[in-house]
C-alpha cells in the first residue's frame, strides 16, 4: 500500500500544472488524500492547502476534475 501511495505522489496529473512543484503536490495529496479528494475541494481550500493563488488553485481543480470524470 505504501509503495502504491508513494508512486501516486511521484506520478500525478498535478505535474502538468504550472506553479505546482513536488512540495506543493505532496501537500495537496496529503491534505486531500487523492486526486479525487482534490476534485471535490473548493478553489479556496486548494489555494490554502498548497499555498498558491486562486488562479493556480483553479488550474489544479480543473486537472483533478478531468481525471475524476475519466475515473467515473
Amino acid at each position: 500500500h505504501k509503495h502504491l501511495r508513494d508512486k501516486a505522489i511521484r506520478e500525478s496529473v498535478l505535474d502538468e500544472v504550472d506553479g505546482i512543484g513536488e512540495a506543493k503536490k505532496v501537500k495537496l495529496l496529503k491534505r486531500f488524500n487523492s486526486i479525487y479528494g482534490i476534485a471535490r475541494a473548493s478553489v479556496a481550500e486548494i489555494a490554502s492547502a498548497a499555498g498558491v493563488g486562486e488562479a493556480v488553485a483553479a488550474d489544479v481543480l480543473r486537472a483533478a476534475a478531468s481525471v475524476a470524470r475519466k475515473g467515473e
